[in-house]
C-alpha cells in the first residue's frame, strides 16, 4: 500500500517514536493490559502526538476491550479478522478528518 512502517517493541517509548517519527496512523496490537492503554494515552493526551488516530487491532475486540480502547483513547478498535480481510478500508475510515 506504499506505506512506511515503523515497529516499536517497548510500548513505554511509544510516545516518543511518535514524536519522532510523525506518523499519520498508529497500528497497535490491542490488549486490556494495562501498559497497552497506558501508552495509547500517553500518545493521545500529548500535544505533539496528541492528533494521531489510533486503530486498534484486538483478537477479540468484547465488551472490556471496546470500554479500554475508548479510555485510552482509540480511534477506532476492529478485529484481527476484520483487519486481515479490510485493512485498506479501516486506514481510510481512522484517517478520516
Amino acid at each position: 500500500m506504499g506505506y512506511r512502517v515503523q515497529t516499536v517493541h517497548d510500548v513505554a517509548t511509544l510516545q516518543e517514536v511518535c514524536e519522532r517519527e510523525k506518523p499519520i496512523v498508529l497500528l497497535v496490537e490491542f490488549s486490556v493490559q494495562p501498559a497497552i492503554a497506558e501508552g495509547i494515552s500517553r500518545v493521545k493526551k500529548a500535544v505533539a502526538t496528541g492528533h494521531i488516530p489510533v486503530l486498534a487491532i484486538c483478537v477479540s475486540p468484547d465488551k472490556a476491550a471496546q470500554t479500554a480502547a475508548e479510555q485510552a483513547g482509540v480511534s477506532l478498535l476492529a478485529g484481527t479478522a476484520a483487519v486481515q480481510e479490510h485493512l485498506p478500508q479501516l486506514l481510510d475510515q481512522v484517517l478520516e478528518v
